[in-house]
């Protein structure tokens, strides 16, 4: 691994010194520049439990633009009722 075979100890120790303060060099100019690039793979929750517990698919099915009245809504989803009481708005979570 020794280039010149007839070079002395001190200067192939030097040269190392300084290929490896090189490296270290550019190592730490490209975290630098490149500090919010980093993409890391996160997996995301498959499921996801509300206050009480486990949390159920709402069926939104029986909703029919300009023919549902807000009684039947909140009727059928008074479970996730926030108590907003307006008219035209149906909030719940």
């Amino acid at each position: 691994m020794d280039p010149r075979p007839f070079e002395s100890s001190a200067k192939i120790a030097s040269r190392r010194l300084v290929n490896a303060a090189m490296w270290v060099a550019l190592v730490v100019a490209a975290s630098t520049l490149c500090h919010g690039c980093l993409v890391v793979p996160v997996r995301a929750p498959t499921h996801t439990n509300g206050l009480s517990g486990k949390m159920e698919k709402v069926n939104l099915d029986f909703i029919e633009a300009g023919k549902t009245g807000r009684q039947e809504v909140a009727e059928k989803l008074g479970a996730t009722d926030t108590g907003v009481k307006e008219n035209r708005l149906f909030l719940g979570r």
